[in-house]
């Protein structure tokens, strides 16, 4: 096997860094990482911003058509379910059920709601003793 040597006569050098160079060097690269930092936080703002507006617009349409908060309720709803795969338990506002209690009233109370118009299943026979 062939073996490498290198022998050196004479070494000058080229080029010395003082410190202030090497200073000022160092000072660049915090410059740059800094301009790096305030490029990345407004990409960032602008992103929230455009979030913003995007939610902005949904609360107009929303806001625009009454049913459509109440489906968008219940796709959430139905996602909720399918992602878990829970039983989810959802409270009924007091508005929606009080068209149904005002029908109540209007026809009247249900016959056997409270026993009232009770009809019996066998003839009543009267017990002798």
């Amino acid at each position: 096997m062939l073996g490498w040597r290198c022998s050196f006569y004479r070494c000058l050098p080229r080029s010395c860094c003082p410190f202030s160079s090497a200073l000022k060097i160092i000072q660049g690269d915090l410059q740059a990482e800094a301009e790096r930092n305030r490029r990345a936080k407004i990409i960032h703002a602008e992103a929230e911003f455009q979030a913003s507006q995007t939610l902005v617009n949904a609360a107009k349409i929303l806001g625009s058509i009454p049913a459509a908060m109440q489906l968008r309720y219940l796709q959430t709803l139905t996602e909720i379910g399918a992602e878990q795969n829970s039983t989810v338990v959802v409270p009924m506002p007091i508005d929606i059920i009080k068209p149904f209690l005002a029908l109540l009233d209007k026809v009247g109370k249900a016959p056997g709601a409270n026993g009232a118009g009770h009809i019996p299943l066998t003839k009543e026979v009267p017990l002798s003793a």
